[in-house]
């Protein structure tokens, strides 16, 4: 039995959903109904709403955790001057997630990219949340979700950021995301290809 998730939510929403995840592995592992309503949790009828956060300036806690995630690159790809670049972000849990993108966007040139699309899975094989973003590039974020449905792949975040030269690629990008997505989730077992 298991559980995958794949409605794109705002992060504001995701976070909500997040917290009451470890609730909902408990219910399904002890025979509970149990289902997520955008960020609500219903277990046997009930409504669970997720918990406040004790901590009221969520942002120190991000920074804190972002600045210890190592972010991968791949070389960067030109496409009629368009360019691309795969990036790769190992998180340990899902309180992680908002963290990886953050660590990722630290380097101001990604973070100035026309598009920073990504996708994420955390969990695993049996119960896992995944999410995605296309930041404009249609298409890009669900691409960047088969590729880690594909690779297998849980914990981590996989990015393509683009510059757009003003150049039209038509479905040509799509094929460009693919391409240094995989060769982003190719540097989890080739430590020689990290930059």
């Amino acid at each position: 039995d298991s559980l995958k998730i794949t409605q794109q939510f705002p992060s504001e929403v995701n976070i909500r959903g997040i917290k009451l995840w470890q609730q909902f592995i408990q219910a399904k592992q002890s025979g509970k109904s149990a289902k997520f309503n955008v960020d609500k949790l219903i277990i046997d009828k009930k409504v669970h709403n997720p918990p406040k956060d004790r901590n009221m300036d969520i942002n120190m806690d991000i920074t804190k955790h972002s600045m210890s995630m190592k972010p991968k690159h791949t070389s960067v790809t030109t496409v009629d001057h368009n360019h691309f670049q795969g990036h790769l972000v190992h998180f340990k849990s899902k309180d992680e997630v908002l963290p990886a993108l953050q660590a990722l966007c630290a380097d101001h040139r990604i973070a100035g990219a026309s598009h920073l699309s990504y996708a994420y899975r955390t969990g695993n094989e049996n119960f896992y949340i995944s999410n995605y973003e296309d930041d404009g590039e249609s298409g890009a974020g669900r691409e960047l979700m088969q590729v880690l449905d594909s690779k297998n792949c849980f914990n981590y975040l996989v990015a393509v950021s683009r510059w757009y030269s003003g150049r039209q690629l038509g479905r040509g990008r799509l094929m460009q995301v693919r391409k240094v997505a995989e060769e982003a989730i190719g540097m989890i077992n080739d430590s020689s290809k990290i930059k």
